[in-house]
């Protein structure tokens, strides 16, 4: 067999069992054939789609659907019949978009129309305009409600897909990642309908799968974030965060402070930031671990932050075989209603940024050498949002001071030429 149903992770030294045939509903190893391997009896009924190989190269371990006329029907039963508490989980690789009405690849459906009710699927789709103007650049996996946020689906890459359910909120992640969590709405997830693999069992909208599937399961259950990462594989690295932190600076900028106590074969720390509300995550910085015995302690400072902005910081750490991991999200806010500037980046060598924030209109910046001479003074027109561009590479290497003037209000800010 290919798959384990019970792993053992392993974190800060202690052994937690995450036991992934819990509350398991149905299951799809697709070892050579499509029977349920929960225990269930949930085989399908109908199958037509060809065996394949699986992610990692090995025979008759997957089923490739063409997309036309292949799926896979298992009838209605108790067991597939769940409260608000629900987990569908599937590895997919699309060789294919669906170009029909819609633009929508169901995975698995169970309900033989869009959102009705007690239904419940796992599809990739153009989200917003695949029933207007679709685009296969804008195609996202979606569970429910839940979107997986700028995860554009490329063909011929495997991708585990999980969604979750426990009644108060669900989630998608793709890859192990959080892609999107929001507050649960349904009130149930039982419906008296047949379940389909590959399709929707609609004649105006099939949504016919063109790729390959495998690993699929259906818990009653939200599975957590580890249990994620056992499905997907996903190692959890040897390090312990011990705390993390974030603090507003002079209220100007934000410093997220973290400590380790172990951290053998983590590569680097990435510093990630989102607004609060959103999963779209950027990152900011690289922080290399020090690999010492004992407390590490590290620091990194957001100088880009803009006042008045709720945002989300995390810090995905990585290790030496490619694996990762994510901190606990923290946030921060930096309260400033009066005209403030920040200048970035800072020390540069070509341009710099000016954010003004809190103004909007003229203002008159002015660069000032070490000694005190004016060398350039203009008038620029603020646009709440839109940084000013300021091009300093006719400067030589120094030290600078740049004066912006806003109606009654002065900053200076110094600058280091490169």
């Amino acid at each position: 067999m290919k798959k384990l149903l019970i792993g053992l992770l392993l974190m800060s030294g202690s052994a937690f069992a995450q036991d992934l045939s819990l509350g398991l509903r149905a299951y799809y190893p697709f070892n050579g054939n499509a029977n349920d391997a929960s225990g269930n009896g949930n085989n399908p009924v109908f199958n037509n789609a060809t065996l394949t190989s699986d992610k990692f190269g090995n025979p008759n371990s997957a089923y490739h659907f063409n997309g036309t006329n292949t799926y896979m029907r298992v009838l209605n039963s108790t067991t597939l019949n769940m409260g608000v508490n629900i987990s569908l989980a599937a590895r997919v690789r699309p060789t294919g978009f669906y170009t029909g009405t819609c633009y929508n690849n169901a995975i698995l459906f169970k309900g033989d129309d869009d959102y009705l009710l007690g239904d419940y699927f796992l599809r990739f789709a153009d989200i917003e305009y695949g029933c207007s103007t679709p685009s296969s650049s804008r195609v996202e996996f979606r569970g429910f409600l839940s979107r997986a946020y700028n995860v554009f689906v490329q063909l011929n890459q495997w991708y585990d897909v999980v969604w979750t359910n426990d009644g108060v909120t669900e989630k998608i992640y793709v890859n192990c990642v959080l892609r999107d969590s929001r507050p649960a709405t349904a009130s149930t997830f039982s419906n008296s309908y047949d379940l389909y693999i590959g399709r929707m069992n609609h004649v105006n909208y099939p949504y016919w799968l063109n790729g390959d599937l495998d690993e699929i399961r259906i818990y009653d259950r939200a599975l957590t974030q580890n249990e994620v990462n056992l499905y997907s594989g996903c190692s959890l690295l040897a390090v312990n965060l011990t705390q993390f932190t974030t603090s507003v600076i002079n209220n100007e900028n934000i410093k997220l402070s973290w400590n380790t106590s172990e951290e053998s074969d983590v590569t680097k720390y990435m510093i990630e930031r989102a607004i609060a509300g959103s999963t779209d995550y950027t990152t900011l910085g690289e922080t290399l671990p020090n690999h010492r015995t004992g407390t590490n302690n590290y620091s990194f400072t957001d100088v880009t932050a803009l006042p008045n902005i709720l945002y989300n910081y995390r810090i995905r750490i990585a290790s030496m075989d490619g694996n990762q991991k994510y901190s606990p999200v923290k946030n921060a806010k930096i309260i400033n209603n009066a005209v403030y500037t920040n200048i970035y980046p800072n020390p540069a060598r070509e341009t710099i940024k000016l954010q003004v924030n809190n103004y909007s209109g003229m203002a008159s910046v002015s660069t000032i050498n070490s000694m005190g001479k004016m060398i350039s003074t203009s008038r620029v027109n603020v646009i709440p949002g839109s940084p000013i561009l300021l091009d300093i590479r006719s400067l030589p290497a120094g030290t600078y001071w740049i004066n912006i003037q806003t109606g009654s209000d002065k900053t200076v800010k110094k600058i280091v030429k490169l």
